[in-house]
């Protein structure tokens, strides 16, 4: 999954920036110390404390543009330099497989690692292939604490551009014009872009309610405006 995104194999991608401009591979950022550990128990791995953050090498970026005073400590990277990544769902261990089989996808949700990544509110997320019977064949049922996480997982994926479908915009257009949403005649443009209650199937929705954006966006965003 990360291989394919870093070489821009899905269609409609393109390799990481860090490829093609700098001919990184993996060992560019993740370091063979990061790679066998500390010996440190963590709860899960964006916890670990040797893995590599973008200012590492991009420091000092939090007033560099008008992307950057406006959105830094709302979004994480990932957000706004990402493209489409892999996605899969509802996974039937040794049956059926993913009953929602891989798709191109993007979604913002409100940042489900707030206690490890405090630093903003909302972030990237990708949908995981567990589901409430996934372990059926292995004598599970049903889990009884599949409600306990959410199935949409704070991800960061390896498909970094500087300047991505919801970033760059034509001539004359608001810098916003491909992310955040309006109502357009009714319509909500980019509201595909950000995770909705209305997104959920009904075998998610309790465990994935809470990081949904329902009323966490600008009221504004969503009232028609009035034509001149």
């Amino acid at each position: 999954r990360g291989g394919h995104a870093y070489l821009g194999v899905a269609p409609g991608t393109s390799p990481d920036v860090h490829l093609t401009n700098n001919d990184y591979d993996c060992l560019s950022c993740h370091t063979g110390s990061e790679m066998h550990g500390d010996g440190t128990m963590v709860e899960q791995r964006y916890a670990y404390s040797k893995l590599p953050k973008c200012e590492n090498c991009h420091s000092g970026t939090n007033a560099i543009n008008n992307y950057h005073l406006a959105h830094y400590d709302d979004f994480n990277c990932q957000a706004c330099h990402s493209q489409d990544y892999n996605n899969c769902g509802s996974c039937h261990v040794h049956g059926e497989g993913a009953r929602i089989p891989a798709y191109q996808g993007f979604k913002i949700a409100s940042n489900p690692l707030t206690l490890i990544k405090p630093d903003y509110d909302f972030a990237l997320v990708r949908r995981a292939p567990a589901a409430p019977d996934s372990w059926q064949e292995y004598g599970v049922a049903e889990s009884s604490t599949f409600d306990a996480l959410p199935t949409y997982n704070y991800t960061t994926p390896h498909n970094i551009l500087k300047w991505t479908t919801r970033t760059q915009v034509e001539e004359g257009q608001s810098c916003s014009y491909n992310c955040h949403i309006r109502n357009e005649g009714g319509t909500l443009v980019n509201k595909e872009l950000f995770l909705f209650q209305e997104d959920l199937l009904d075998w998610e929705a309790t465990a994935s309610q809470g990081i949904t954006v329902d009323d966490k966006l600008p009221a504004s965003w969503f009232t028609e405006k009035a034509k001149n």
